[in-house]
């Protein structure tokens, strides 16, 4: 059985971690993404609720 060396592993562990931070790095911008977007469409849905309270 193939057993990787200290630094082989340690190397692995430093690929993996970098990933991982790589992958929330990539999560949060997706959330900040969505969270504008439902922003910018509760924005355009209280403009239109005001200008139909105004035709009232």
């Amino acid at each position: 059985q193939f057993m990787p060396s200290r630094s082989q592993a340690q190397a692995e562990v430093r690929r993996l971690r970098d990933q991982i931070a790589q992958m929330q790095a990539s999560t949060i911008e997706q959330i900040a993404q969505i969270k504008a977007e439902a922003a910018a469409r509760e924005a355009k849905q209280n403009r239109k609720y005001n200008e139909l309270r105004l035709q009232l």
